[in-house]
């Protein structure tokens, strides 16, 4: 299976090879997890283009996703 990225590094458009566990995963998240995060977004705020949020429902930036694979990576040895 292949993922359509619109506006990737870049803005370039590309297609990004996935396994069928993954896109089934990125599914499940973007159909259940990512409406239950868009709702704890405050009251009166738009919503985000933006694929991956933040519990709170914020967009998640680039500084974020680095710690986030630092911890997993220190958890993991």
């Amino acid at each position: 299976s292949r993922l359509y990225v619109r506006k990737g590094k870049g803005y370039k458009e590309r297609y990004v090879p996935m396994s069928e566990g993954v896109m089934h995963e990125l599914k499940t998240y973007i159909d259940y997890a990512r409406p239950m995060l868009l709702a704890n977004r405050s009251a009166g705020r738009e919503t985000e283009a933006a694929l991956f949020l933040t519990e709170r429902g914020n967009p998640i930036k680039k500084d974020g996703i680095y710690f986030a694979f630092k911890r997993l990576l220190e958890r993991s040895g």
